[in-house]
């Protein structure tokens, strides 16, 4: 069985040392897995366009299994492990945790200085569905990959998993354990981010309204929101 990881990235200086985590933990766990960064090109950062160019290399690369992974995001190995296994049997989009700790910067500059992250303070979600995603290729085009209508980050994991929801009949396949998030300097917002805000809301809603897979298939491939 061949690995892929596939990272959404565009390089940032203060997002360089989580990335920097995220590698060692793939040597240290996964030492096998072959490495896809990503950056769809434009003006604007694409988070969705990035993750389906990722899957799409990896594919291509002959991947059985492919992980989509945050470039700030630690995971833990048993429930990666799992949802490796299980997600070529089901053909289910899988996140390996069920809850996500998030750090802000102090506690991460205290990760980084040798700290246990287990035992560092956090915010924790337990709505998370982004982050990490485990899956086949095919399963990933199965309901279209990743909405590319949506521009920079805000709406697109949710989506998804509403899109997985009508086509698959079931949200993504969660696992026992966390995923850790790590701190960095808020991206500064370009010009464009408050338009784009908006239409990620407005096209965000279009989901709720696609009830069947025919019409959320239709909807995730539209190349826009007025075609």
């Amino acid at each position: 069985m061949k690995l892929g990881l596939v990272i959404p990235w565009r390089e940032q200086s203060s997002r360089i040392k989580p990335l920097e985590a995220v590698l060692f933990w793939y040597k240290t766990n996964l030492a096998d897995i072959e490495i896809f960064y990503s950056d769809r090109p434009g003006e604007y950062w694409n988070a969705s366009a990035s993750r389906n160019d990722g899957v799409k290399r990896a594919q291509e690369a002959h991947c059985d299994v492919i992980i989509i992974n945050d470039a700030d995001t630690l995971p833990e190995i048993e429930p990666l492990l799992e949802a490796i296994e299980q997600c070529q049997k089901d053909g289910m989009i899988h996140n390996p945790y069920r809850k996500c700790k998030y750090f802000d910067i102090e506690m991460t500059d205290k990760f980084f200085a040798g700290s246990d992250i287990k035992l560092l303070k956090h915010t924790l979600y337990t709505e998370a569905n982004g982050g990490i995603y485990v899956c086949t290729p095919e399963t990933w085009w199965s309901i279209g990959g990743m909405d590319e209508k949506f521009i920079q980050w805000g709406g697109e994991d949710t989506a998804m998993e509403l899109a997985h929801a009508v086509i698959k009949s079931s949200k993504f396949v969660k696992h026992d354990g966390y995923i850790y998030c790590l701190g960095h300097v808020q991206q500064i917002h370009d010009p464009g981010f408050n338009f784009h805000h908006l239409r990620n809301i407005e096209l965000y809603w279009l989901y709720y309204s696609a009830s069947t897979p025919e019409r959320m298939l239709s909807l995730v491939k539209q190349k826009t929101k007025d075609d």
